[in-house]
Parts: C-alpha cells; sequence; structure tokens
C-alpha cells in the first residue's frame, strides 16, 4: 500500500499541476477572449482528441499489455515499437484525409454558430499525427514504468506549451485561443520526440535494427479502440449536442463547470496510471491473489482522497465559478450536477483497463455501446427542454450504468480466478 500511495501521489502532482495549467488556460479565455471562445476553444480540442484516439487505434491499451511480456528483449521491443509507429502514421494519414473531405458536413452540424471556425477546421489534419503521437508516446513510457516522464508528457508539457502560446498571442494584441491551441500542440510534438529519441537511446532500444514484430497490433488493438473511443464519445458527446441545438456559448458555460468538476477524478486517473502496469504482469504471472489485492487496494485510496476534494468543491462552488467569469456564478446547479457525475467514476475503481488485461474486451464494448446510445437519446430529449443540465443528468444515467454493470462482471470474473 505504502508504494501505491507514493507511486500515485506522484502522479497526483503532475496531474494537479497540469489540471492548474488548463484551468488557467480556460481563465484566460473566459476572461478576455468570453465565454462564446471558451466553447469554440473546448469543441475544437475536444475534436482533435477524438480524432487522434480513433488514429492510434488502442495501441496505448495494447503497449501497455504487450511491453511487459517483452522481458526487457531490446531487439523486440524495437520491433513492436518502429511496427507501432509506422501504423499510427498510416492510421493518422486516413484519417486526416477522412476529416478534411468532411469539413463542410462536421462544420454545419457542430458549429452551427461560428462560421468563423472553418479556417482552423481546414489546418486540424495537419494536426492528427503530432497529436496522436503527443498521446501514444506517454503510454509507451508508462509501458516501461518511467512514471516520472509519464506524467510529465501526460499532464504538462502539452498544456503548458499552449499556454505559453497563448500568453505570447495575448501580448502580441491576438485574441486567438485556436490558434495558441494548434501552436502548442507543435511544440509539444517537438519535445516528445526529443524525449522518446533519448529514452530508447538510453535504453539500447534500435528502431533501425530490431526483431521484427510479426503479429498483427491492428488486429489486437482495434478492440481496445471501440472501448476507448465510446468512453471518449461518451464524455463529450453532451458538449456536440449542446452546441448543436444551444450554441457555443452554452458550451462555453458547460466546459467551465466540467473543468472543475473532473478534478475530482484525478486521484482516479493517479492511481489507475500507476497501478495498471502492475496488475498486467501479476496476471500475466498468473498471480491472482495480487490483482485482487492490488485492485481492492486501489479502489479503497481512490475513495479515500476524493471525498474531502467534492466536500470543497461543494462548499466554495459558486466562488470557482465567479474565477470564470461573473456570469457563470447563476450555473452553480449546473456545476453540483457535473460534480455529481464525476463523482459516480470514482467507487468503482479501474475496471476497464483490468476488464481490458482479462481479453475482457469484447464484453465491455458491447455495455459501453449500449451505454452511448443511452447517453445520446436522454440528451436528445434533455438538452432541447433543460440546456446544459440536462446533458450533465444524461451523463449522469449512462455512465452509472455502464460502471455498475462492468464493476459486477469485474468481481465475477476476478471471484472465478
Amino acid at each position: 500500500m505504502k508504494d501505491l500511495f507514493k507511486g500515485s501521489f506522484t502522479i497526483l502532482l503532475f496531474k494537479l499541476f497540469g489540471a492548474g495549467l488548463i484551468l488557467i488556460i480556460n481563465l484566460i479565455i473566459s476572461n478576455y477572449f468570453g465565454v462564446k471562445q471558451l466553447g469554440e476553444y473546448n469543441l475544437i480540442f475536444s475534436l482533435l482528441q477524438m480524432l487522434s484516439i480513433i488514429s492510434i487505434l488502442g495501441m496505448d491499451v495494447f503497449v501497455i499489455k504487450t511491453i511487459p511480456r517483452l522481458d526487457q528483449n531490446t531487439a523486440k521491443e524495437g520491433g513492436l515499437i518502429t511496427k507501432i509507429f509506422s501504423t499510427l502514421i498510416l492510421t493518422s494519414l486516413v484519417i486526416a484525409i477522412t476529416f478534411y473531405v468532411s469539413t463542410p458536413f462536421i462544420e454545419s452540424l457542430i458549429f452551427r454558430n461560428s462560421g468563423e471556425v472553418r479556417k482552423y477546421l481546414k489546418l486540424l489534419p495537419f494536426l492528427i499525427f503530432p497529436v496522436s503521437f503527443n498521446t501514444l508516446v506517454p503510454e509507451i513510457l508508462r509501458a516501461f514504468n518511467n512514471l516520472y516522464m509519464f506524467s510529465f508528457l501526460k499532464n504538462v508539457a502539452q498544456s503548458f506549451s499552449i499556454l505559453l502560446f497563448m500568453i505570447i498571442l495575448y501580448f502580441t494584441g491576438i485574441q486567438d485561443s485556436i490558434t495558441a491551441l494548434y501552436l502548442g500542440y507543435i511544440l509539444s510534438f517537438i519535445f516528445t520526440i526529443a524525449v522518446i529519441f533519448l529514452f530508447f537511446k538510453n535504453r539500447n532500444i534500435s528502431l533501425i535494427s530490431y526483431d521484427k514484430y510479426h503479429e498483427s497490433i491492428i488486429k489486437h488493438s482495434s478492440p481496445m479502440l471501440l472501448g476507448t473511443s465510446i468512453i471518449f464519445v461518451i464524455s463529450n458527446i453532451d458538449s456536440f449536442m449542446i452546441s448543436y441545438f444551444k450554441g457555443e456559448y452554452s458550451v462555453g458555460i458547460y466546459s467551465a463547470c466540467l473543468k472543475i468538476g473532473l478534478i475530482i477524478t484525478f486521484i482516479l486517473t493517479s492511481v489507475t496510471s500507476y497501478i495498471v502496469p502492475s496488475i498486467a504482469k501479476s496476471y500475466h504471472e498468473k498471480n491472482y491473489s495480487n490483482v485482487k489485492s492490488l485492485y481492492n487496494k486501489a479502489t479503497l485510496l481512490i475513495i479515500f482522497l476524493t471525498i474531502p476534494i467534492v466536500l470543497i468543491i461543494f462548499i466554495f462552488g459558486e466562488e470557482i465559478l465567479k474565477l470564470f467569469n461573473q456570469e457563470l456564478t447563476s450555473y452553480s446547479n449546473v456545476l453540483y450536477t457535473v460534480l455529481l457525475m464525476n463523482l459516480s467514476n470514482v467507487f468503482f475503481g479501474p475496471i476497464i483497463y483490468i476488464l481490458s488485461i482479462m481479453e475482457k474486451q469484447n464484453y465491455v464494448n458491447k455495455v459501453l455501446f449500449i451505454s452511448l446510445v443511452i447517453n445520446i437519446l436522454i440528451n436528445w430529449i434533455l438538452i432541447p427542454k433543460f440546456g446544459v443540465i440536462g446533458a450533465a443528468i444524461a451523463t449522469i444515467i449512462s455512465t452509472l450504468f455502464w460502471k455498475i454493470t462492468l464493476y459486477l462482471k469485474l468481481k465475477r470474473s476476478l471471484n472465478s480466478l
């Protein structure tokens, strides 16, 4: 438990620092550029993240499962990583071309009140590979148990780069948050290339001389893509649907509440990031008692550390909203609903990762797909009538459905080991 706490706390510190950067970015946009631009920024951000998830094809989860099994054979590790990067280049190119062709449809569907975002959508395909690379490399480092650099790249590097360009543009008189977002991604991409190059060099992993990896990566990783992408869509479909029904200003309101509410999920993601490689290794070694022990300890730690954060946000919710914009204080009910939505995430521990390690991904995907359908249907009913709070309610219901269903499946699977 001591190692679990120490490792999770290390990741949490990076997450808190990264969250602080994200909070500053959103505060700058909301206070100086306006709530509407905050909505546009977060819609573009979510769109890029979604496209990168599709490009990665579940390889982020695949490397965590596979690299520990190679027993530190650098030739095999080089072969696997070379094939992963080659696959990422191909998939990113396909997604970029598809998005470019579909740009007019996407603009009319999501950005109904913002014709000025057209120029950003045309440039967006060129960012798909850098964003995908920035997302995948930290997971490779996590698979190698490089905790510090994983945490820095995952939580700090990208946000710091975006904030840097946002400040530069602001002082040059350019109030353009999306340009800052794009430039930040490029700078982070260059830094990530340098980091992974030095890591491979120090570990003697060659991407030129290696043992060829013969198994199909897409065959094994694509089932993981479905689960990851559905979770992302569930988390972001409400923002897209709010934009469709209510416009970008309402998305800005919802985004501000989401950024505050997401703070309570940091404990969950920090503990999960630390514990998953250990669980994967224990399961591979058929040490099932340790798998159960690690899961139970992780879940208890998540709950114990999350409750105080929830109480603080609940008590000072209106004051926190005021930091974003004075007019947002009247939406405290939305913040409390979002808080409840995210609280429902933390009581079940790292369910999906463990079920994926146990080869239960097909079951996970079915449950998540049903949850997505539930989410879309409830959003379609509630958002036109209740606005942003309707979106939060829809996500609470769909999240509880898949969390409870998968938790019961996990308990049955662990008991059968």
